[in-house]
């Protein structure tokens, strides 16, 4: 008889030492159930899930730029490099959190380059919601100097 396959269980809360995300500098970013956290000024902060995005992970992204945002925060960047899949809570989150940080006068901006996910984004019209960039150069770059990544899809 077949089961369902064992799922891991998520780590904790940790905190990362040394360079790693795409060059940025993880001195005291936090972690918490696969999202790394950088605030990037006193406006921008940058969340980095990795692995699956997920019904399991997809509330505490939910959670961490709704705080954010409540905060003061007006410029998200959600960093999907080190995502390798997204399913549909995940994407009625992104839905709900640029629905939020536009709501209060703020931008979204999600980095990929998975050619799947960024197709995903683009089939469900998700794309128009929030900008997409390939970089973090590109992401925290001010509205209208950086460049969409869809062109290339």
């Amino acid at each position: 008889m077949l089961g369902k396959p064992e799922r891991k269980p998520r780590a904790g809360p940790a905190t990362f030492r040394g360079v790693g995300l795409s060059g940025v500098n993880e001195v005291g970013a936090e972690r918490d159930a696969g999202i790394r956290s950088f605030p990037l000024s006193d406006d921008l902060h940058l969340l980095a899930p990795s692995g699956e995005l997920d019904l399991y992970v997809a509330p505490d992204l939910r959670r961490k730029v709704f705080d954010l945002v409540a905060g003061g925060v007006d410029r998200v960047v959600i960093d999907l490099l080190d995502v390798t899949f997204v399913d549909s809570t995940a994407l009625g989150v992104l839905v709900d959190l640029a629905k939020r940080v536009r709501m209060r006068g703020g931008s979204m901006t999600v980095i990929c380059r998975d050619r799947n996910i960024l197709r995903v984004l683009e089939i469900t019209g998700l794309s128009r919601l929030f900008r997409i960039s390939e970089s973090i150069p590109d992401a925290i770059a001010p509205s209208g100097q950086g460049t969409s990544r869809l062109e290339a899809v």
